[in-house]
This record gives C-alpha cells, sequence and structure tokens, in this order.
C-alpha cells in the first residue's frame, strides 16, 4: 500500500541513495472491483488492463504530471537501460518512459495490445487492440466483438461492434 512505499523512498533518501535510484513500483492487472459487474482480471475493460505505476527517478527534470501516451509493460526494460545509460537493443519494441516522464511530448505510438488466455480455467481466450480513442476485443472462444469509442463513452458501456458507421475502422483493428 502506499505507507510500504513511502517506508521504500524514505529508506532510500536516509540511505542517501536517492539521487541515482531509479524506482519503479507497478502492480498486476486491475481486478475490476466489480465494474461491468465482474470481480476478476479476465476482462478488457480499462479497468482490468490499466496498471498502477509509480516513477521516482531524481535525475529527470521534472515535467507534466499527466501524460496520455499509450504505455505498457514492454517499456520497463527500455525505461531501466535508459536510466542506467545502457544502448537500449535494437530488438526491443517498448520505449523509454523518461522523456515523457521529463514533458518531451508524446509518443508515436498510435496502439497497444493486450491479452487474457485461459482456456482450461476460464474457457477465455481474448484479445484486445487500443488506441487512443477506440478499443477493439475479440473474443476467440465465442468468436464475440466488443468495439468502444473511448473518448465518447469513456466506461464501455456501449459497445459499438457492428455498426456499420464504424465497420471500416472496427475492420481496420481487427
Amino acid at each position: 500500500d502506499d505507507e510500504q512505499i513511502g517506508r521504500i523512498l524514505g529508506k532510500l533518501d536516509e540511505k542517501k541513495l536517492s539521487k541515482d535510484t531509479l524506482v519503479i513500483f507497478l502492480a498486476d492487472h486491475g481486478i475490476s472491483l466489480g465494474a461491468h459487474g465482474i470481480s476478476g482480471k479476465q476482462t478488457m475493460y480499462e479497468e482490468g488492463i490499466r496498471l498502477p505505476l509509480i516513477v521516482r527517478f531524481p535525475r529527470l527534470k521534472r515535467g507534466h504530471a499527466k501524460n496520455s501516451s499509450l504505455t505498457s509493460l514492454i517499456d520497463i526494460f527500455p525505461t531501466i537501460c535508459d536510466a542506467a545509460g545502457v544502448p537500449i537493443p535494437k530488438s526491443v519494441e517498448g520505449k523509454s518512459l523518461l522523456g515523457l516522464y521529463e514533458g518531451k511530448g508524446r509518443w508515436d505510438r498510435d496502439r497497444i495490445f493486450a491479452s487474457f488466455v485461459s482456456p482450461e480455467r476460464h474457457r477465455l481466450n481474448i484479445r484486445c487492440i487500443r488506441t487512443d480513442r477506440y478499443k477493439f476485443v475479440h473474443h476467440l472462444t465465442t468468436d464475440e466483438n466488443e468495439f468502444y469509442d473511448l473518448e465518447n463513452d469513456p466506461h464501455e458501456l456501449t459497445n459499438l461492434a457492428g455498426q456499420k458507421r464504424f465497420a471500416r475502422l472496427q475492420n481496420q483493428l481487427a
């Protein structure tokens, strides 16, 4: 919890290690806590795919407190490389988060991917593509689709899958 994170950061300060220590604290996917009638991780709703993330690296110049660039767990390794001054291998698809935290603009990443596979226990196999504005979800087990306009429906209450006016965009993401 927050108090324990504070204890770790306080100990780094006390031992004068903060200045050169990158701290990344993240958690597993959200548990939904009843949103959409679900109390588990087996979902591609925002509550299920967003991750809590705390980064502290005193060497960074303070940037904007909020950034809406699409990020992913694949960005953690390049962030650590960047902080350590180690070149990011060309084969790595992720990007360092440090520039975002310094307020150096947005990324050109136009989509991120998520999936959940548990064919035996939950009988689920779900894939998701999320852009800044839209989300397409395909349930491979049932061949059902979900399509949301997150700008106009941030709580994902209206499934637009199959609607003619979104057909072209849905097909691009499928």
